[in-house]
């Protein structure tokens, strides 16, 4: 039995129509992730995003999950349309730029983060506590600490002047924070 073009192009399209939606969805769900991780700037830290990024096809599929830092950082479907948002002139906000916080967070923006917290800040100092966590002021005066339960550790040793973090908001209230030229990115808190 012979099958012309116009048969294997009816047979495809069938098979399209009759394949289940959740896998469809799932990899339109993956590829935008994948587009997403796009924003990051270091090679090592959007390979990691990619890594995140395909975890629903990995539960899909039952096969052990990303790690967790690496699903981090996937940056949320909310950061694909970009919201009007204030910012504090340069003069406010010495050696880069900070994004107030908002007066109330709606849910959503909670529970899926993205928002910029801070962007270009050049640190004025960091320490290590004995279990290798970090404490860094920026120059802006707002001091983040490196959250307990993350593995991610910094081998900073150069002047302070030399890193430049952007923070941005994670999943559940979460702060992920990245430094320019440094691979991964770290947990923070800011330190009232």
């Amino acid at each position: 039995m012979k099958f012309g073009a116009m048969t294997f192009l009816n047979l495809s399209l069938i098979a399209v129509a009759l394949a289940p939606p959740a896998r469809a969805a799932t990899r339109d769900d993956i590829y935008d992730a994948l587009q997403r991780c796009n924003v990051m700037n270091d090679n090592r830290v959007w390979l990691e995003c990619l890594y995140g990024a395909v975890q629903p096809m990995r539960a899909a599929l039952s096969l052990p999950p990303a790690p967790e830092h690496q699903v981090r950082l996937v940056p949320p479907a909310a950061l694909a349309a970009p919201a009007k948002s204030t910012v504090l002139p340069a003069a406010s906000a010495p050696g880069g730029v900070t994004h107030p916080q908002p007066k109330k967070e709606r849910f959503m923006a909670y529970v899926l983060g993205g928002r910029k917290e801070v962007e270009g800040v050049s640190f004025q100092s960091y320490n290590f506590d004995r279990a290798g966590h970090f404490t860094v002021t920026l120059t802006n005066g707002q001091v983040w600490r490196q959250a307990d339960n993350d593995n991610h550790m910094a081998s900073w040793k150069a002047d302070p002047a030399r890193y430049i973090a952007s923070i941005r908001t994670g999943a559940l209230g979460s702060s992920i924070m990245q430094v320019r030229g440094e691979p991964g990115a770290f947990m923070v808190a800011q330190v009232p």
